[in-house]
């Protein structure tokens, strides 16, 4: 009994982790990079106009990284357009008291973003018009 203890625990536990590997693997799928770039989008949104509403500065900040999820969801779906959204991010991060005087436009662009999410063009076109506007003040 003793030694054929280990060997059925060993296969057990293997079984078991293969198991939580295929279900974490299903989990992983049901979000398409699509998603979380438009999830990006929309609490970036979100943060953005609830620090025009508050002036808390963890609500910019929040939004900053949530901007810059939505670069890396783009970058990682190879969109056009990520090196002016990069640019713009950077802007967000290092430039933040010009960032916060053009928070009002930085909405606006996302809002039209999100309201076609799955038009790439409109995107690219987006994140270099946004990109210009924070340079513009720079």
């Amino acid at each position: 009994m003793k030694r054929s203890f280990w060997p059925i625990l060993s296969i057990f536990l293997a079984a078991v982790c293969a198991a939580l590997f295929f279900l974490w693997r299903g989990a992983a799928a049901e979000y398409r990079m699509e998603d979380l770039r438009l999830h990006g989008m929309i609490h970036a949104h979100t943060r953005f106009s609830d620090y025009l509403d508050s002036g808390e500065e963890g609500d910019y900040w929040y939004g900053t990284a949530e901007f810059q999820t939505m670069v890396d969801c783009a970058m990682a779906e190879n969109l056009n357009g990520t090196t002016d959204a990069n640019a713009a991010a950077g802007i967000l991060i290092y430039s933040s008291e010009l960032a916060q005087s053009r928070l009002r436009d930085v909405c606006a662009i996302l809002e039209t973003c999100m309201a076609q999410p799955d038009n790439t063009a409109q995107w690219e076109i987006s994140m270099n018009e946004l990109r210009h506007l924070l340079e513009e003040g720079a």
